[in-house]
């Protein structure tokens, strides 16, 4: 299985339950968002937001039944719901 570093930005509450701004990781280049998904979650920490918060790559939304095949230094948002009033 064909591995790549791929960089991960958090935001809002996600940073505060990484306690990271910004990161690296390595995985597999290609997988099922889902299965992304329960790797940034087991690894950071993201239980209480693990089935809400959205997921971007490159600045495009991604859903959890594409399989996506990342390339080396790709860019991963964790971006959390928006609520305010």
């Amino acid at each position: 299985m064909t591995k790549v570093t791929v960089i991960i930005l958090f935001f809002a509450q996600a940073r505060e339950l990484a306690k990271l701004n910004k990161t690296t990781l390595q995985v597999p280049q290609t997988l099922f968002v889902h299965e992304l998904r329960s790797i940034l979650v087991e690894k950071y920490n993201l239980t209480t937001i693990g089935n809400i918060f959205i997921l971007a790559v490159n600045e495009i939304y991604i859903s959890d039944n594409l399989r996506i095949t990342l390339q080396e230094n790709d860019v991963l948002a964790v971006i959390p719901p928006i609520s305010g009033g």
